[in-house]
């Protein structure tokens, strides 16, 4: 009856994912849960470093692979936002819009940005006062204009600038990341717009 019931109790406890063995329990869970935050822990201890160091290109040289390889992890965006904000005066209307790039601790790589102010008077547009975009880059991370182009403008019913730049992050002589994103602003004759983003 007893050997029944310590079978019984170590299957239970297998099933459950604990196990003690020795004086000590061990749990299935509370083990893959170590590992995460240990990894996490390691992770965050050196994109600390990272961010401190002066020259981020001699830094990452002087890593071992292993932490090669984490760092080139935190340093590729897995992850982007958006956000618009407008200004306005009597007919006239200004959009700027900024889409930030981030790696996997959260931290921001990069971000790209871009504004348009214009004239309008329900009949169509008048001005276009400004229209430029640009990028802001951090970690060694660089940006480049690839492409610009519009369509419509002054005298029409609508205005169309399309942007494309690339940001690239190279660390001891290894391209690590490449990234190419667009931004599309659309304005019409009343003050609408329409902006989409991608890659």
């Amino acid at each position: 009856m007893k050997k029944g019931f310590s079978i019984i109790l170590v299957l239970i406890l297998v099933i459950s994912g604990t196990l003690m063995i020795g004086g000590n329990v061990f749990s299935a869970s509370s083990e893959n849960k170590y590992v995460e935050d240990g990894t996490r822990a390691f992770n965050q201890a050196l994109w600390n470093e990272f961010t401190k160091a002066d020259d981020v290109d001699n830094f990452f040289t002087g890593l071992t692979t292993e932490k090669q390889e984490a760092l080139i992890e935190m340093l590729t965006p897995v992850k982007c936002e958006s956000i618009t904000t407008v200004s306005k005066a009597r007919g006239q209307k200004t959009v700027y819009q900024m889409t930030t790039y981030k790696g996997p601790l959260g931290g921001t790589l990069f971000e790209y940005c871009m504004q348009l102010e214009w004239g309008y008077d329900n009949v169509i547009i008048t001005e276009i006062y400004d229209r430029h975009s640009w990028g802001n880059t951090y970690w060694g991370y660089q940006h480049d204009a690839l492409s610009e182009s519009e369509s419509g403008g002054v005298g029409n019913i609508f205005f169309k600038s399309v942007n494309r730049s690339e940001f690239c992050l190279s660390l001891g002589g290894r391209v690590i990341s490449i990234t190419k994103p667009w931004i599309d602003i659309t304005v019409d004759q009343n003050g609408g717009y329409n902006i989409s983003t991608g890659e």
